[in-house]
């Protein structure tokens, strides 16, 4: 199912214009300023985004740092990420003749495309999550709803290149974690020492109970 859902998202991807005609996967916005991390460290080894703002026209309009550069204030997270693909799709963009700078069809299909496997992975982990608690099929069945529902399917096909489609991975992963970090073995855990019934009567605690708290691993 996951394998039907991603060749879905890619199709719609591939396939997708914004308001003005655009191909969805050329990078637009808030992606623009994600993207030139790519072309200007991989291609030029540097953060001055002189060329880069030539070919995305700088949306906003962002002015100058301290030091007399081209300012971008979005994060370098997302291009960390897309890195390899990056670097695939300029491969083939140079063994196809196709231009060079960074900006190739090739380069900015496949960086942008690197927001399915976020949305599919954030999927995934929030059924391992709910799995814990409900059967496999609900489980996933709530993930793939909640993932429709809320707006990561619109960053992942209508915006890709924003950060929320790899915020959403990370997060997920966080919480999944975090959960799981709850999780013991009671057929494995070491036995507790079985301490003199309270006066109570209060029965003493399973080996499996661990109280839950904001500590993680």
């Amino acid at each position: 199912m996951t394998a039907v859902i991603g060749v879905a998202l890619t199709i719609a991807l591939a396939l997708g214009k914004d308001n003005w005609k655009r191909p969805i996967t050329e990078p637009n916005a808030d992606a623009s300023y994600y993207y030139v991390y790519l072309p200007s460290l991989v291609l030029d080894g540097d953060l001055d985004f002189t060329n880069q703002y030539a070919v995305t026209k700088n949306y906003y309009r962002w002015g100058k740092t301290p030091i007399g550069r081209p300012a971008n204030p979005f994060g370098i997270g997302p291009a960390i990420f897309q890195l390899p693909v990056f670097v695939v799709g300029h491969a083939i963009a140079k063994l196809t003749g196709d231009r060079d700078d960074g900006f190739s069809r090739w380069e900015t299909t496949l960086v942008m495309w690197t927001s399915i496997p976020c949305m599919l992975g954030a999927i995934l982990l929030a059924y391992r999550l709910a799995r814990r608690r409900v059967g496999g099929s609900p489980a996933y069945l709530g993930a793939v709803v909640a993932a429709i529902a809320g707006p990561i399917l619109y960053y992942t096909i209508r915006q890709p290149g924003y950060a929320h489609p790899y915020a959403t991975l990370f997060a997920t992963w966080l919480i999944e974690r975090w959960d799981a970090s709850y999780v013991v073995d009671t057929a494995t855990a070491p036995a507790r020492a079985s301490p003199s019934p309270p006066s109570s009567g209060h029965a003493s605690p399973s080996p499996g109970d661990r109280p839950r708290s904001l500590r993680t691993w």
